[in-house]
């Protein structure tokens, strides 16, 4: 199946918390790397996309629409699995078996507000590491550095046995779910980051922020932990100046097909 975005890396813990060109896109509103080098003619009703602009309306109502009746399905039909998995995951570890990660919120934003303006919400996830996870982290100074640089860590010692199976099939994000329906997130859109994480996006932060962040995105679909924090970003811009509903299909298909491979999970 052809890639959405050719990239080399992936890093991502889920559990904690410059400037790039956004690359050009196809015709029909997909990646260079799927098609020609050349961006879409703007609709009539399209208002042109700049820093402080957002997309069309009509394109947020139909993926407003989209996201409450996916969730609700997929909630439904997932609920007894996902009662059944907090029990494992309750009984394999002490610890609650949801993890509550605060995370940036869609808002306006400039940077002379700083980070005491910033709004967040708790995005939920399956609790796949050992619950004093950051305690973890603070005793150990070798794993603190090699996670400071890229926010990720390799063989995470801290991931329990199930949590581990939980990432690589991506069951840990299904939670989230909850957070698409109450409007805090969508299915497609930018990664989700922290407020320390916001620095690493440079002048591109307050147009990050104008988007809700993503289920699943360009990022998700492009090798997740093999792709580096620079290489995320750009993804992230590309995306939100490159929204439209084709990409959003491209992207949703494309997800499927990486969680059924379990390309790139950690």
């Amino acid at each position: 199946m052809e890639q959405l975005i050719d990239t080399g890396t992936r890093s991502d813990n889920p559990h904690t918390p410059h400037h790039f060109m956004a690359a050009p896109i196809t015709a029909s509103g997909s990646h260079p790397a799927i098609g020609a080098e050349t961006r879409p003619p703007r609709r009539a009703w399209a208002r042109p996309r700049t820093a402080t602009d957002s997309a069309p309306w009509p394109y947020l109502f139909v993926k407003r629409m989209v996201d409450i009746v996916a969730a609700l399905f997929f909630l439904a039909l997932g609920f007894l699995p996902l009662l059944i998995l907090c029990v494992c995951v309750a009984l394999e570890s002490p610890g609650p078996f949801i993890y509550k990660r605060r995370v940036l919120a869609q808002q306006a934003w400039t940077e002379d507000r700083g980070e005491e303006g910033l709004k967040t919400f708790d995005a939920y996830k399956l609790r796949t590491m050992v619950s004093n996870a950051e305690e973890v982290l603070r005793q150990n100074p070798h794993l603190m550095a090699m996670y400071s640089k890229d926010w990720k860590l390799e063989n995470d010692p801290r991931i329990t046995r199930l949590g581990r199976f939980l990432r690589t099939t991506s069951i840990d994000e299904f939670p989230q779910l909850l957070n698409v329906l109450k409007g805090e997130m969508t299915l497609i859109g930018p990664r989700m980051i922290t407020a320390p994480e916001l620095a690493r996006y440079g002048e591109d932060a307050p147009r990050l922020l104008q988007v809700k962040s993503g289920l699943t995105g360009l990022w998700q679909v492009s090798g997740r932990q093999n792709v580096s924090y620079d290489e995320r970003v750009r993804l992230d811009m590309t995306y939100i100046d490159s929204r439209s509903f084709l990409l959003d299909c491209r992207i949703l298909f494309k997800t499927i097909w990486c969680v059924l491979r379990r390309e790139g999970a950690c």
